[in-house]
């Protein structure tokens, strides 16, 4: 009586396998029996709930489960431990052209492109086939800014829309003659013409230059029915190949590349130059008084035959007359003379010679000063002083008589 060993105080089972043993009400000495725990320590503290390390460094909030695993909750792609944000969830890239946001298996937050639809992850993309429901289109496209928008359709020349008739392509011209039909931009179905040598477009056609193989012809081309055709080889007086030269009146080659005039007359007195014996002086009758072949018109000494010209002073009178004071008188029993004879100035003309229709004035040199018609009254005031020989002509310029008149 009054002893310590009372319900609820310490005792000792004697059984090594409980702890904290006590009185129990029933004054029976019993403990609480010893906790083996996860790593095999009894009364250890590794017991299940409590936490431990899993050494994987994808798990987090490791613990020991009630088969003393010890196991960890997975890091989500947000890096939070058993969190939602794991590969395959859903997610939001902040890409307003994608959808279907999700995390892949590197936690990258993907999503799918939204199509021209509006589908994310759809088919109808930029360059793909759509429908803009205009029959005359056609090859209809998504572009980029997601308008389906197609080809206008192309009526071709034959007006079939879409058709292959377009310019430049070929065609038939229904035309034997020409080769290399093509429509053009007016939709003309036209051909090039075919040369002389069945060349479409070649430039052997009927006019132009080509060789007919025979060395007797020159200027050889196409005719109108493509043979080649030249004309033959005919010298002319010049020895010029088909030239215009030609032999005129006087027997001189000219014309063609001469350069020459046919039958000049130089003074268009209506003599030839191989036929005037006076070339550059109008005289249509001729006249060659002394028949030296130099006509009076420009013979430097008229009354003396002198053929050669010569003028050895220089002086316009040749030498056969110089220092010659005029013309013998002809004898003649008809009557031509002036009168006063000196004068100073007007004379009477006394002509009974038939045929005088003439009268021509030289000067003491032979050289012709005055020309005029048969007249009664002669004025020779316009003549220096000095002795002249007046020469009676007819009609012909023949010399029918002279005489000398002396000018005061």
């Amino acid at each position: 009586p009054g002893g310590s060993a009372l319900p609820g105080t310490a005792c000792n089972d004697n059984n090594p396998n409980t702890i904290n043993d006590t009185w129990n009400s029933n004054c029976q000495c019993a403990g609480t029996a010893v906790v083996v725990d996860c790593l095999g320590v009894p009364g250890g503290s590794a017991l299940p709930g409590t936490a431990c390390n899993d050494n994987n460094p994808n798990t987090g909030n490791d613990t020991w489960n009630n088969n003393c695993q010890c196991v960890g909750q997975v890091i989500d792609c947000l890096g939070v431990p058993g969190g939602s944000a794991l590969p395959g969830t859903a997610c939001n890239d902040n890409n307003p052209n994608t959808g279907n946001d999700t995390w892949n298996n590197n936690c990258q937050c993907v999503g799918q492109v939204i199509d021209c639809l509006g589908v994310p992850g759809g088919s109808a993309l930029p360059g793909t086939a759509c429908n803009d429901n205009n029959p005359n289109t056609i090859n209809d496209v998504w572009s980029s800014n997601c308008q389906c928008a197609g080809t206008p359709v192309v009526v071709d020349c034959q007006g079939v829309p879409g058709g292959s008739a377009l310019p430049g392509t070929p065609c038939n011209d229904n035309n034997a003659n020409t080769g290399n039909d093509t429509w053009n931009n007016n939709c003309q179905c036209v051909g090039q013409v075919i040369d002389c040598l069945g060349v479409p477009g070649g430039s052997a056609l009927p006019g132009t230059p080509c060789s007919d193989g025979n060395t007797a012809t020159i200027n050889d081309t196409w005719s109108d029915q493509c043979e080649c055709v030249g004309m033959l080889v005919i010298m002319d007086c010049a020895g010029v190949a088909n030239g215009g030269a030609f032999i005129d009146e006087c027997g001189n080659c000219v014309g063609g590349f001469t350069g020459l005039i046919p039958d000049p007359d130089q003074d268009e007195d209506g003599y030839l130059d191989c036929e005037d014996n006076c070339l550059n002086a109008f005289n249509p009758n001729q006249s060659d008084y002394d028949a030296d072949g130099i006509g009076d018109a420009c013979d430097n000494c008229p009354w003396v035959y002198n053929p050669d010209q010569l003028d050895s002073s220089g002086n316009g009178v040749g030498n056969a007359c110089s220092g010659h004071v005029g013309l013998d008188e002809f004898g003649n029993p008809m009557t031509f003379a002036f009168h006063p004879n000196p004068s100073h100035g007007a004379v009477q003309l006394s002509c009974t010679i038939p045929g005088v229709r003439t009268i021509r004035f030289h000067d003491a040199a032979g050289k012709l000063v005055m020309d005029l018609p048969v007249q009664v009254s002669v004025d020779l005031s316009g003549l220096s002083m000095g002795v002249y020989t007046a020469i009676a002509l007819d009609a012909s310029g023949g010399v029918l008589a002279r005489t000398r008149v002396v000018r005061q």
